[in-house]
This record gives C-alpha cells, structure tokens and sequence, in this order.
C-alpha cells in the first residue's frame, strides 16, 4: 500500500471528540430515560410478548428467529442513519434517532429481565444488552465513516454493518451463551 492510503485508513478512523461524546451522553441518557418509563408507565402487551419470546427464543437456540429480526431492524436504522450522515452531512441530526433506539432497547432490556427473572437477567446480560450495545457502536462507526467511502460501495455499508450486527448477536447466542449455560 502507498502511505497516501495508509493516511486516507488514519483519516478515515479518526473521530471528532465532540460528536463521540454527543452520542455517548445520548445513548447515556437515552438508557435512564427508557428504564425509568418502563418502571413508571403501564407497558403494552406487545412488548411483554415481545421480551417473553426473546427469553424463550434465547434458551431455546433458535437462532434464525432471533438473526432475522436483528437484521431488519439493523438495516432500517442503518439505512436512516445513512440517509442522514452521507445525504446531508449533518451527522448530529442523527442524535434524536440514536436517543429513540437506545431509549427502546433499554425498556426492552428491563422488560426482558423483569417478566422472566433470573432467565430474563441471563439473557439480557449475555445476548440482548452485549448485541444491542455492538449494533450501536457499528451504527455510530458507519456514520462517522460513511462520508470517506467511495460513492459506489457507501450504499452497501449500512446492509454489511446490519449484518454484522446479525452475526455478533448469533455469536453471543451460540457461543458465549451455551457456555454460561454449561457453567450453571
């Protein structure tokens, strides 16, 4: 490689200091803000379903029931994402939209731990939170990075992040999970 490749590489990783610290205090924020709704405010029925089956799909291995919807989800926020920080270059308009999903994920992470216990914490603590917290972080790398890409492939980022995403969660399912559970 040339080392005008190896600066682009170095440009291309750096982030600004101040948008990292904006998503950080907006995913810090979000996660209080969804943990106390879900303790204050009468939850729908939906999303108790919803934590019920993410626990049972859990210690069931049923990894393709757990991969899809993660992928989906993940291509959705990544494509918004994407509209926002490559279309208009404005990468803290994507905050609210950061504090939306990580409001969301920190109810869904106390409705799963409150409706099923102590299989609820172990799911939580090893698959959801863990997977959810690495779909962050790749989300907030693709917005920090989308811009230094090449026109023709920036389009596809969001879709390999998404199914990186996809991929962390089923290995935190089907490795990191069944050996917590051999251990108990």
């Amino acid at each position: 490689m040339r080392a005008s490749a190896f600066n682009s590489l170095k440009k291309c990783m750096r982030f600004d200091k101040r948008c990292l610290i904006a998503y950080i205090i907006t995913a810090i924020v979000a996660i209080i803000t969804g943990i106390v709704l879900c303790k204050t405010v009468q939850t729908n029925p939906y999303m108790l379903n919803y934590a019920d089956e993410y626990v049972y799909f859990v210690y069931n291995f049923r990894s393709i029931s757990l991969f899809l919807p993660r992928l989906v989800f993940g291509l959705v926020y990544g494509y918004l994402y994407f509209i926002i920080a490559y279309c208009t270059r404005w990468r803290l308009l994507v905050l609210p939209v950061i504090f939306l999903r990580c409001m969301m994920g920190s109810v869904y992470a106390v409705l799963i731990i409150s409706v099923t216990t102590f299989g609820g914490i172990v799911a939580a603590f090893v698959v959801y939170i863990p997977s959810a917290l690495v779909c962050l972080a790749l989300n907030v790398v693709l917005i920090e990075t989308v811009r230094f890409f090449n026109r023709k492939f920036a389009p596809f980022l969001p879709a390999l992040f998404a199914l990186l995403g996809a991929i962390a969660e089923w290995l935190l399912l089907n490795v990191l999970f069944r050996a917590v559970i051999a251990m108990v």
